[in-house]
Formats: structure tokens, sequence, C-alpha cells
């Protein structure tokens, strides 16, 4: 017996006044009287014969002589789980008429379609919303919800996906809908991958500067002084130092909240933002630099003297006459304020 309808229709609610009739599921030829705690319908059997739960209920109601006083119809009463609102909107989908083109439905009719078709065993509807709700844009904590209420497992892996990636933190509430053991994973592989796109783009950036110009860093030399402070300078962004496996936990705040304790790989962190930044300031300074050189010396930009537009040359070459630039004969002081009066 699935949850949310019992087989005894006079549980608890025989004495009781049934619930207002909604006025859009009122029919008068509708022999059947749904009640739930907040809500009355008046629909059709062979509607509701579709669901194996609302079948046996119908059945147990006739055996049991269970019919409304007045107009005799016979009357299907739910358990206290069971919404008035997710029967409305079961019945709005399952009324629907197809003849003016395909109904549109939104999210929360077809969450509510799947809840009474898995409580009240429907396999075809319960199909129809699932596919119906996998092409909608439905964020990523609510598809784990319905991956849990209704057993979506091939649900959870894109949307722990979005999660882990997603640019904004992991809220209180959804915290609180992952558990403990859900909200750790995902909180470690959260700050993991931070940490290796970090490493990627510092690493990278360093090693197009050197690799294509030849430049040793004079930053680099002015601070340490010693031959090897190229690579110990930028030692975890460029991958040349192992970076320690990342054992990060999640602690109470003391006030309801949750906390994430770094571990040893997240206290890295730090140092390979400030590589980022000092990497971005000499990107800039030699941006700077090449414009410069554009000015006086268009044919290292790709262009002629006549402004034409040429092949442009590599990214390497483009920093081979960068870091040469200073000593060309041709790029005077006068020839450089020429080409800046002009």
């Amino acid at each position: 017996m699935a949850i949310g309808a019992t087989l005894s229709p006079f549980d608890n609610s025989e004495d009781l006044d049934p619930a207002p009739v909604h006025p859009e599921f009122a029919f008068s030829d509708g022999n059947i009287q749904v009640q739930t705690t907040n809500q009355t319908f008046w629909v059709h059997e062979y509607h509701l014969n579709k669901f194996a739960v609302f079948a046996a209920l119908i059945q147990a109601a006739k055996s049991s002589g269970k019919v409304s006083d007045v107009d005799r119809r016979i009357v299907v009463t739910c358990d206290t789980t069971t919404n008035g609102e997710d029967v409305y909107n079961t019945l709005k989908v399952i009324y629907a008429s197809h003849i003016d083109g395909v109904p549109g439905f939104d999210s929360s009719m077809l969450t509510s379609s799947l809840r009474i078709a898995t409580s009240f065993d429907y396999p075809a509807l319960r199909n129809f919303a699932i596919s119906k709700l996998e092409g909608m844009d439905i964020p990523a904590i609510q598809r784990i919800q319905l991956s849990d209420e209704f057993s979506l497992p091939s649900w959870e892996t894109p949307a722990f996906t979005e999660l882990c990636s997603r640019k904004e933190p992991i809220t209180h509430a959804e915290a609180e809908i992952l558990g403990m053991s859900r909200f750790v994973e995902i909180a470690r592989i959260r700050e993991t991958e931070r940490t290796r796109l970090a490493v990627r783009f510092a690493g990278g950036v360093y090693e197009e500067l050197l690799e294509a110009s030849g430049l040793a860093n004079p930053l680099q030399l002015g601070n340490f002084g010693d031959s090897d402070s190229g690579q110990n300078t930028f030692g975890y962004s460029s991958g040349r130092s192992v970076l320690p496996a990342c054992n990060c936990r999640v602690s109470g705040d003391g006030r309801g909240g949750f906390k994430v304790v770094h571990c040893s790989l997240h206290q890295v962190a730090p140092r390979v933002l400030e590589e980022g930044q000092t990497l971005l300031k000499e990107r800039d300074d030699l941006l700077e630099r090449f414009g410069k050189i554009c000015i006086v010396w268009p044919e290292a930009c790709g262009e002629s003297r006549d402004g034409l537009s040429r092949q442009g040359p590599t990214s390497a070459s483009i920093l081979m006459h960068v870091t040469r630039a200073p000593s060309r004969p041709s790029l005077s002081t006068a020839a450089l304020a020429r080409a800046r009066g002009s």
C-alpha cells in the first residue's frame, strides 16, 4: 500500500464535515467524492481508476456502503498526509484537454502530479511528470529534493555537479536539505575545484610568460636574489610543487550553522592568490610596453607604416619584441615623442 491513502475510508473522518467542494472540480455527474483535509472534489470514477490505490479505495467504499447523504456519491477519504493542493494540481493534469493544443504545466503542477502518482500508484502519470520535469530549468537543490522524495537517482549526479561548480556558496537552507554527509562532500569538492582552477590559471600564465619571452622576472630576482627564485616564487602555481591532500572538515559554529575547517591544502590558497595577482600585474606591464611599441614600430603589431593590416606575429614573437624593445636604436626618445604627437 502506498503512502498517502488508506483503505479504511471511515478512519477518524466519518463524523467530520467534509471540506468545501472545489468549484473547478464539482462535476454534477461525478460519482466519486474525494475528500482531503482541506478540499473536496466531485470527479469521475474512470479517471480515478487509473490509480491503483484510488481504485482499491473506491471498491472498499462501495463494499462498505460509504456514500454521501445528499447526492449518493461514493466517498473516498484520503489520509492527512495527502494535500488537497496536490490532488487539485493532479486533477488539472489528468482532466486537461489536448483539443486546443498541448497544455502547459508548470513545475509545481507536475511535482504535485508526481507526488500523487507515486503515492496512489499510477506509473504512466509518474513517468509523464518525470519526463516533463526533466526538461525544465529547476534549481539543483530542488532536483535533489525531488530525487530524495521520489527515488530518482539519475537526477542526483547532474544536480550535485551543479552545486559543486556554481559560483554562489551553499546556503544554510540548502545544507539542511543536503544533510551533514552530503554537505561536507560538496564543500570539499568545491574548495578543491576552486584551488585547482586558481593553480591552473596562475601556472598557465606564468609558464606562457617564461617560455614565450625568456624574460627573467625582476621581481623574483629582486626579492630572492638566487638562481632558483624563478621556480620557487611560483612553485605552486607553476605545478612544480606537489599540493598536499585535502582533508577539510565541517563543524558546527555554535549558532546552528556550519563552518569549514580548512586543511593544509587550503592554507596554501592565499599563496596561490598572491601569485596570481603578481602575474596579472606583470601581464599588465607587458601589455603597456607592447602598446608603446605599436605606436612607433607598427610592424611588430602586424601593420605596415601605411596603416594596412599585415599577418600578425605570434604571441611568442610579440613578447620577444616587448622584452627587447628598450634596446632597439629606432626607439629613440625623439621618435617616441614624434609618434605620440601624431
